[in-house]
């Protein structure tokens, strides 16, 4: 007579949730063993269902958020020099753009001079699609495109960036002015033509009509500036619209223009009156284009505070690439984005000593090696 096999009792099987908390051990286990590599690829800032499987975030990369005013690092290298590269290719093509429309010894300026509001006009509309080209550059989807200082002090004021950063991108887009008056003054070296335009529109830059008080000049940059923050906050704080976030700046210049330029040049920015400013040797009324933006950058917030223009929720300090929850993207694909705070809350990483391990992208059931 024979024994009967022997049977194992029965396990019960664990819950979901107890199933989904060891998986996601093992994840973070997985995580650190191989040197801190991701398990999913990233997804696409703005369409989910695109993935970069190169790209990889680290967790101290993830939790940092500069751009939604909550970063954990003080200072952020890859947004300032991005910023200024991107700043630096609008003043190339903004300010070739003025010296082409505007000086007298341009053909096309020649001909638009029989209609000073067109050619004007079209100034502002090509200066608004310059600022336009760099935000959509590499570098400017990586920085958000500020290219102002008046932009990055109302995203300041609003909340969505700390005072160090501020001071980050306001000495960023200092250095871009510089170079991108520099290459125009470089060009000039080697073509006398191009020289003889930039001298007769003091490259490009905004000076204060001698026909016009000072104090005037002033409240006419206030007002300008005023605007340009309004509407890019409106842009910003519409889903729907953030499409073309990179895109309004062209048609507010072109609007713009023709009432504000014969009295202050509708400059809205410091900087980029700065530097033709130093290239001419030609300072007047320089503290206009600081004060009068500035105020009218701090008007635009107060009005947005005080809900008289109705509510606006903003998300991220950026023109460009929104869906990235403030953080600093990678150079490599800049749509690429992280899972959001959210996720990370509800999945933390296991206590470590070790190595900071990396987070890894969202799923339906969590995370899930490949």
């Amino acid at each position: 007579m024979t024994d009967a096999p022997h049977q194992q009792p029965s396990t019960p099987r664990r819950a979901p949730q107890a199933r989904l908390a060891k998986m996601q051990r093992h994840v973070w286990r997985w995580v650190r063993r191989h040197g801190g590599h991701t398990i999913q690829g990233a997804l696409h800032g703005k369409k989910p269902h695109i993935k970069f499987p190169h790209i990889r975030f680290y967790l101290h990369e993830l939790k940092d958020r500069p751009l939604s005013g909550a970063p954990t690092q003080r200072w952020h290298w890859r947004l300032y020099g991005c910023e200024a590269l991107a700043t630096a290719i609008m003043m190339v093509v903004g300010l070739s753009v003025c010296m082409v429309t505007l000086a007298s010894s341009s053909p096309l300026a020649q001909w638009l001079r029989h209609w000073p509001l067109v050619q004007i006009a079209l100034c502002g509309l090509g200066f608004g699609l310059a600022c336009t080209a760099g935000a959509l550059t590499r570098f400017g989807k990586v920085s958000g495109a500020h290219l102002n200082p008046s932009v990055s002090l109302a995203f300041f004021l609003s909340g969505r960036m700390k005072a160090p950063d501020m001071l980050g991108y306001f000495g960023a887009q200092l250095l871009g002015s510089l170079m991108g008056t520099a290459a125009l003054w470089l060009v000039g070296c080697l073509v006398p033509q191009w020289a003889q335009m930039a001298q007769q529109t003091g490259y490009g830059g905004t000076y204060p009509a001698h026909e016009w008080p000072l104090w005037a000049v002033m409240v006419a940059e206030l007002i300008a500036t005023m605007g340009l923050v309004l509407v890019m906050l409106w842009f910003v704080a519409h889903p729907r619209f953030q499409r073309f976030a990179a895109w309004w700046t062209g048609p507010y210049f072109c609007i713009m223009n023709p009432l504000v330029a014969f009295i202050s040049g509708d400059s809205t920015n410091f900087t980029r009156t700065l530097a033709p400013a130093l290239f001419m040797h030609d300072y007047r009324g320089l503290w206009i284009y600081l004060v009068g933006p500035f105020l009218g950058s701090a008007l635009a917030i107060f009005l947005v505070r005080s809900a008289v223009l109705g509510k606006l929720s903003l998300r991220e300090a950026r023109l460009v690439n929104f869906g990235h929850y403030g953080r600093v993207p990678q150079f490599a694909e800049p749509e690429a984005a992280g899972p959001s705070p959210e996720w990370l809350k509800a999945n933390p990483p296991p206590k470590t000593s070790g190595p900071d391990p990396v987070a890894v992208d969202e799923s339906p059931a969590g995370p899930v090696a490949n």
